[in-house]
């Protein structure tokens, strides 16, 4: 006989931002499948994704329901409105490693973020990373590090660092799951006090 586990369902909204052409609906996509719609938010323009997704933690069964906002096109940090990040559970912040520009703008958008919404999780992700193979002068993963480093003891909040490319695959799973743990801490955390 096969004892059921005990259940917890939780909503978790993750909002995915960085520069044009980085990668956001692509890493969407790959992990959380096709967008379900867009809106217009302030004259931002934002896609959806929903995902539900089940982990097992300490004889629980977690399903949770993923609804993530990401903004697109030729969004810039100072676009970012408090709308966009209210209610986020965790950011994804996203540049290419071939484009110094986003990178420079990633600290920009968590910078955007905190000064609006206060500290909370982050995940820095760089993206494209199997262009460092042909591109000269990319960014390197200490580099990425570095910026994580800062803004984590600058904030006092977890800034975590991932590299990825929707191209081969790697990273995403790596990314997902770091996502869906910060989650289930800050829900769980949160339910706790």
């Amino acid at each position: 006989m096969t004892m059921k586990l005990p259940s917890i369902q939780i909503k978790a909204k993750v909002v995915v931002v960085g520069n044009k052409n980085v990668g956001k609906s692509s890493i969407c996509t790959k992990i959380f499948g096709p967008s379900k719609s867009n809106a217009l938010l302030v004259n931002t323009k934002i896609d959806f994704f929903m995902m539900d997704k089940t982990y097992e933690l300490d004889g629980l069964r977690l399903l949770i329901k993923y609804l993530v906002w990401t903004l697109t096109g030729e969004a810039r940090p100072e676009d970012a409105q408090p709308l966009l990040f209210a209610g986020a559970d965790s950011v994804i912040t996203m540049f290419a490693v071939d484009d110094k520009g986003s990178f420079n703008d990633a600290k920009r958008w968590v910078e955007r973020l905190f000064s609006m919404m206060g500290p909370m999780p982050v995940i820095l992700v760089a993206n494209k990373i199997d262009l460092r193979n042909t591109k000269p002068d990319c960014i390197r993963t200490e580099e990425g590090e570095k910026i994580a480093k800062e803004l984590s003891k600058k904030y006092d909040m977890p800034c975590f660092y991932i590299e990825t490319s929707t191209e081969t695959g790697e990273g995403l799973q790596k990314l997902e799951r770091l996502l869906s743990q910060i989650i289930i801490w800050k829900k769980l955390s949160t339910e706790e006090r």
